[in-house]
């Protein structure tokens, strides 16, 4: 079985020089699959990153923790709800350089009404995840998904 250990250390200084430090570990234990992906995104481009729905080389059609880190500016996609049961729902973020995201499930809500997600929405998973490069040059993207 694999596993998973993410150290994570935060320090903040305040506008009066005081320090605060926000230290958290977290391991993941008995991971049945794990995948390391090492992308160079093209300029401007749009690139699906996990698919299984369309994909039939895709080692996992779930997960329990996906990170992403990047060297610049690029757009995260992640889509809820492939299978159309109640919708497709796209929602994305802004990944910054240096910066990982990561989702410890891919838990999300389709079928959302109005901007309430949590209110009305079905809550279902992640199906797909795409990137899209916004600063016009070549950048690194790397991806950890693991179930």
């Amino acid at each position: 079985m694999a596993q998973i250990k993410v150290d994570t250390t935060i320090t903040v200084t305040d506008t009066q020089g005081k320090k605060k430090k926000f230290t958290v570990t977290k391991t993941i234990t008995g991971l049945t699959a794990l995948e390391v992906r090492d992308y160079s995104l093209t300029a401007d481009a749009t690139r699906s990153l996990w698919d299984p729905a369309t994909d039939a080389t895709e080692a996992m059609s779930n997960f329990d923790f996906f990170m992403a880190w990047t060297d610049g500016n690029v757009d995260l996609e992640l889509i809820t709800d492939v299978g159309a049961d109640n919708g497709d729902e796209a929602g994305t973020v802004r990944l910054v350089s240096d910066l990982p995201l990561m989702l410890g499930a891919d838990d999300s809500y389709a079928n959302v009404t109005g901007v309430d997600a949590l209110g009305t929405g079905t809550l279902d998973v992640i199906d797909k995840i795409r990137v899209k490069e916004v600063s016009s040059a070549t950048r690194k993207l790397i991806t950890i998904m693991a179930t």
